[in-house]
């Protein structure tokens, strides 16, 4: 059961009250509840481009820190004045990471959704978000406290290079973010994002390059690159018609990457 950050104390005391009018004993309610939270983060590494070389101990202890949450869209889930309390693997569902700039106007900086990670930077540096994080769709996740992940970080290698291929993967987004916003049309954003996801980019993709398949809704590209619905679907719409791509349910193949790539060289 994933219960919201508001009312999860009152559930917990449910659940507990519940349990005890049970048949069921406390110690099998515990191990039902552990079982759940392996099974939780089974489902997590499957959808996750990290972490894919966790050994049976590490996924044990890790699955053993883990509570859940969960946030209804526009729920805000960290800001830039507090520090968080939990490092937040995601299951399910979209987030955006944002600022705003002096004269009020809002600058998207990315999307997180199933199988990122939020708030490590945080639990590294142990200062407050460097953005502003808010539900797009209704999030569901697993948490673990600050504490625990650090420890994590400290005694098991393995965990610590899934970190490691983390933070890589989110350097070459910002890196690239900024120029792309600077210098392209909307047309040439959305065919440059289609050619950088069919590269690797955010790991978002099966297959290579020329023929992969981009597993991205139309939605997610319109808050990756701050454009709109309309303006996204437009360009779409144009990079299908002169056969570089195929648009399909929440899913784009790249039938000629090489053309696509050219589009923005």
């Amino acid at each position: 059961m994933f219960y919201s950050s508001r009312d999860s104390g009152l559930l917990v005391e449910v659940r507990l009250i519940l349990l005890m009018q049970s048949s069921i004993g406390f110690d099998q309610f515990i191990k039902m509840d552990r079982e759940k939270q392996r099974e939780e983060l089974d489902t997590f590494l499957r959808i996750s481009p990290y972490f894919q070389t966790l050994l049976e101990e590490t996924k044990t202890e890790l699955a053993s820190f883990f509570s859940r949450r969960s946030f209804q869209d526009g729920n805000i889930i960290a800001n830039t004045t507090e520090l968080p309390s939990h490092v937040l693997f995601f299951l399910s569902g979209s987030a955006k990471a944002s600022s705003l700039t002096s004269d009020g106007r809002e600058v998207f900086h990315g999307l997180i959704g199933p199988g990122q990670v939020q708030g490590v930077v945080s639990a590294l540096d142990k200062l407050p978000n460097m953005h502003q994080i808010q539900a797009v769709m209704e999030v569901y996740a697993l948490a673990i406290e600050l504490r625990d992940f650090r420890t994590l970080t400290e005694t098991r290698k393995d965990f610590q290079e899934g970190i490691n291929e983390f933070l890589a993967d989110r350097f070459r987004y910002f890196a690239t973010y900024k120029t792309r916003s600077a210098i392209f049309s909307s047309y040439e954003k959305v065919a440059q994002c289609i050619a950088d996801l069919a590269s690797g980019w955010y790991k978002v993709a099966d297959g290579q390059p020329q023929d992969s398949v981009v597993y991205v809704t139309q939605q997610e590209l319109s808050l990756m690159l701050g454009l709109s619905r309309q303006s996204v679907n437009k360009s779409l719409k144009r990079l299908e018609q002169i056969g570089l791509i195929e648009v399909g349910y929440s899913s784009i193949k790249i039938r000629d990457y090489l053309n696509l790539r050219k589009t923005v060289d």
